[in-house]
């Protein structure tokens, strides 16, 4: 009698390819996920075709194969005793694991443990899959000229006056979206009866500074301008983003009132302050001078800082740049009257290498620890993270789901524990 063997179907190649041996192969070891599938294969031997089995097993169904695997092959293929095998196999798993016996029947049966095995163990892909990003409240909101000056408003359902996050997109303020506010961190807001909004500003390609930090002041003003309507507590507001986003929200952080009470426009009227801010990311000054001096390296190089500073046209020993940079670095405005702030980084702690390439590091630790230095001495919350100080943390990798977590906490504390910081 001829041996028989399980075989793992790849990829067949055209006929004539010089891999075609490679075609099918005995199951050996480990497996990649992928369905196996034996048909009418030739035995190395004697070339008889095996006929008669096929069995299909989909990604997340490998442990299933594995259980019915034994008595698959240690009965010759034989439908009647593999078959009893099998049944007998599900009733001793069912006396394991009660809940697998989905309809209640007393019995087991293969699509009832399958489906089991899908609830108790989610996928690779099911479990990294990001969460949808619920409908604003109100979308496109307009509050400025601009066709970037739009804002979304997710709000939070509350009886009372609810605390407002506003979050900043970053890319290097050369592009982003408001649609990239995490699913994650509304969710988690919101059930701690936080509202969030999100919102886009002009980009350099339209406009150099400060007209991105003007536009974002702006849309503080609009969004207390509207509390009333939309059942926010406007002395609870709060900042959030990542990169350009988080610089911007530092900026509103330390900036003084930049509200017009003389003014017309009832708008302008309305404080620009926020009583929180908890960023990832964030450069704390964006003075090249400033840069080359504290994080090093080529960091000062970066693109986007001459796009930013624009109006001067590279020359940044002028008087005028020297207003400029001044004016765009957050951390030359911090007083003792400022709101706590939170700040992760992923880039390496290390200091950077002596070849490191034009605008490496703009994303350093070092920027946050030079900020906590300068606010510690005036009594004032600065919590720098990084990603290593939580459990698989690693280098260059955001964890979302921590960050959201994390970020959410710290506005739970400041913005409705502590009722929100008193800001002058």
């Amino acid at each position: 009698m001829h041996s028989r063997k399980l075989f793992l179907s790849v990829n067949r190649p055209e006929r004539g390819s010089a891999t075609r041996s490679n075609f099918a192969r005995p199951i050996v070891g480990k497996t990649n996920g992928n369905a196996l599938e034996s048909g009418a294969r030739c035995d190395s031997r004697s070339r008889a075709p095996v006929r008669g089995f096929k069995t299909r097993i989909l990604r997340g169904n490998l442990s299933l194969a594995l259980f019915l695997l034994p008595g698959i092959l240690t009965t010759g293929f034989g439908q009647d005793a593999q078959s009893d095998r099998n049944a007998e196999r599900l009733q001793q798993y069912l006396k394991q694991h009660p809940k697998a016996d989905l309809d209640g029947d007393g019995k087991l049966t293969m699509d009832e443990r399958r489906a089991y095995l899908r609830k108790q163990v989610p996928t690779k892909a099911s479990q990294e899959q990001p969460r949808q990003r619920q409908r604003p409240t109100q979308a496109d909101v307009r509050y400025g000229p601009h066709e970037r000056n739009v804002l979304d408003v997710y709000l939070a359902k509350s009886d009372s006056p609810t605390p407002l996050v506003i979050y900043i997109h970053g890319g290097g303020f050369r592009g982003g979206d408001k649609r990239g506010v995490s699913a994650g961190l509304i969710e988690r807001c919101h059930q701690a009866g936080i509202s969030v909004a999100s919102l886009n500003y002009r980009l350099t390609d339209s406009a150099p500074f400060p007209a991105q930090m003007n536009d974002c002041a702006r849309a503080v003003q609009h969004l207390r301008a509207n509390a009333k309507k939309w059942n926010l507590d406007q002395k609870r507001f709060g900042c959030t983003g990542g990169s350009a986003g988080a610089g911007i929200s530092l900026w509103l952080a330390f900036r003084d009132d930049m509200a017009d009470a003389k003014s017309d426009d009832p708008i302008a009227r309305q404080s620009t302050r926020i009583s929180a801010a908890a960023v990832s990311g964030a450069q704390v000054a964006y003075d090249p001078r400033w840069i080359k001096e504290h994080i090093g390296g080529r960091a000062h190089e970066h693109t986007a800082l001459k796009a930013l500073f624009a109006s001067v046209d590279g020359r940044y020993d002028s008087p005028e740049a020297d207003r400029l940079f001044k004016l765009a670095s957050p951390i030359r405005f911090v007083t003792k009257d400022d709101p706590p702030v939170w700040l992760i980084y992923r880039d390496p702690k290390a200091d950077l290498p002596s070849d490191a390439k034009p605008g490496q590091g703009i994303h350093h630790p070092k920027f946050g620890l030079a900020l906590k230095e300068k606010m510690d001495p005036l009594g004032i919350e600065c919590v720098v993270k990084h990603v290593t100080d939580f459990p698989g943390g690693r280098d260059n990798e955001w964890p979302r789901k921590i960050m959201d977590e994390e970020i959410t906490a710290f506005f739970v504390k400041h913005l409705l524990r502590d009722g929100g910081t008193k800001r002058k």
